[in-house]
């Protein structure tokens, strides 16, 4: 069984071309698109995945290439719940943040699979970290200062 969290690390190192939102992650992830790719990374991994698909049509495709659509949608279905100290994430759960972070610059939100929890940290894969997809490590508690909460995906 292939999971999303499966999926999402065999892209480590798919990087952009000129560090403008282009290259293979605007084609492979957003559909050609030069847009912030985080979410439409993590729409494509699960597409890959045996997980519960994320989206049902392109159009919802298209919405929940933003954020805070994604988060709307996954509440709306049941699949999301808010961050709580008290509660680990799980591996192959979505997690989204409040800002973007190390991802581009401005406003905006940025999201990722959790990849590893371990007792003191989590280790998360995440599309558009540093203009790439790779791996970030966060001490649990500095989640509380930057996670609003997490998605709940899994098997079909």
């Amino acid at each position: 069984m292939l999971r999303t969290v499966d999926v999402a690390l065999s892209q480590i190192g798919v990087k952009e071309l000129s560090g403008k939102n282009d290259g293979v992650p605007a084609d492979r992830y957003m559909h050609g698109d030069k847009l912030p790719w985080c979410a439409g990374f993590v729409l494509w991994c699960n597409a890959q995945s045996d997980d519960v698909k994320l989206y049902t049509s392109n159009a919802e495709y298209f919405v929940m290439r933003a954020v805070a659509d994604m988060e709307r949608i996954m509440r709306a279905r049941g699949w999301w719940r808010p961050f709580d100290p008290r509660v680990l994430p799980k591996e192959n759960e979505v997690i989204f943040f409040a800002n973007r972070g190390g991802s581009d610059a401005g406003p905006g939100r940025h999201v990722g699979v959790v990849a590893s929890v371990f007792p003191d940290r989590i280790v998360t894969v995440e599309g558009n970290l540093g203009d790439s997809v790779g791996t970030a490590s966060y001490r649990l508690t500095d989640l509380a200062a930057r996670v609003t909460g997490y998605g709940t995906i899994g098997p079909a």
